[in-house]
């Protein structure tokens, strides 16, 4: 999904009825939830977090606040350490100087942003996994954040998702 190549050579996508079964399935999970009671859960915002390792924005995404649309089905998760987890070194091979991982804040203002909801489906549900479908537009709000973690330096960027 992700194949820049393709894409500058303006080539089709080689499987796009599977692309269009990834986005009605997204889409069918999101209603299901619209049927159910969610007016109290969106009272507030709500915030997923997903995790990117070796990934620098551009300054355009940032300072123009321009965003960008993920290519791919983006997974997302409301726990922050779940994100960071995959992002930090479990091993030595981080060792030669800090590297930086990128963590996209999600706030999520109403239900038309809220992806669906997969922990059912999931082999982990503890890790609340939900899902955004290929071509999700994620506009930067403007407010970063960096911390330092031993071997990694996370930068947490907000973003506003549009499906």
């Amino acid at each position: 999904m992700r194949d820049l190549a393709r894409l500058e050579k303006r080539q089709p996508h080689p499987l796009p009825i599977t692309l269009s079964f990834l986005k009605e399935g997204v889409a069918r999970l999101r209603a299901v939830h619209a049927t159910t009671d969610l007016t109290a859960k969106f009272a507030e915002s709500q915030v997923l977090y997903r995790g990117l390792h070796s990934v620098q924005p551009g300054c355009s995404f940032l300072s123009a606040k321009t965003g960008g649309t993920e290519l791919a089905v983006t997974s997302a998760t409301s726990d922050f350490n779940v994100a960071a987890s995959f992002l930090l070194p479990t091993d030595h091979s981080w060792t030669a100087g800090k590297k930086d991982a990128l963590i996209m804040k999600f706030v999520i203002d109403g239900f038309m942003q809220f992806g669906a909801q997969i922990d059912w489906l999931s082999v982990n549900p503890a890790e609340h996994e939900v899902i955004y479908p290929p071509m999700c537009y994620l506009q930067p709000t403007g407010r970063y954040q960096a911390e330092d973690r031993p071997g990694v330096r996370l930068v947490v960027i907000e973003v506003h998702p549009f499906i």
